[in-house]
């Protein structure tokens, strides 16, 4: 093979490589926007108040554990630890399956985002007939100003140095309409390095 043949057929696979590489880029943020406008319609949705409730009646013992597996499988390339503390008289939950899902599910891809060491923890407890689900994640201290606009639309913390791509800013915005159109309440609270979103529903 004469030296100028080679010189060509390296040029070739550097052009094969570079565009390649620009179609798998092109292809990432092709699905990035979709995911945002996705969500986009979501909320609007929400907002308008336009999803009908499927309620059905949860054992959170079984279907938590099985959510959780999902959720680990799906992040499987980073490292990840989720750690389960459930009242063992936990009462059967009556919800809408789909809307509840989604709420754990985004909070616990906030938490795997946010997670300086990829340890996650969510506890479930019963008290005076509401079931209070949290999610708890070791990361950047937040604010109280901060903690006021998590919920916003569009909102991301300052200069949060994520280890994990970010968001669309609008996951939190949805979880939060999710939880008042199952007739529950969220709160988050920073202190001591940990961030903890709690979801309060009634149990029936």
């Amino acid at each position: 093979m004469s030296q100028v043949l080679a010189t060509e057929i390296c040029n070739n696979e550097a052009h094969n490589s570079k565009a390649s590489q620009y179609l798998i880029n092109l292809q990432q943020e092709c699905d990035r926007q979709l995911y945002f406008i996705e969500n986009l319609l979501d909320l609007q949705y929400l907002e308008a108040g336009i999803c009908p409730l499927e309620l059905t009646t949860l054992d959170l013992h079984n279907w938590i554990p099985h959510i959780l597996e999902a959720f680990v499988v799906q992040n499987r390339e980073q490292p990840l630890t989720v750690k389960v503390q459930l009242d063992p008289k936990l009462p059967l939950l009556t919800t809408d399956i789909s809307c509840f899902e989604r709420i754990l599910h985004d909070l616990l891809q906030n938490a795997y985002r946010y997670a300086l060491n990829g340890d996650i923890t969510i506890a479930a407890r019963s008290i005076s007939e509401k079931i209070h689900l949290s999610v708890a994640y070791y990361g950047a201290e937040v604010s109280g100003l901060e903690l006021s606009q998590i919920f916003d639309k569009f909102y991301r913390i300052p200069n949060n140095q994520s280890p994990r791509p970010n968001n669309s800013g609008l996951e939190l915005a949805i979880v939060r309409k999710l939880v008042e159109y199952l007739g529950g309440s969220i709160q988050v609270e920073s202190r001591s390095g940990q961030v903890c979103f709690t979801v309060t529903l009634y149990t029936s």
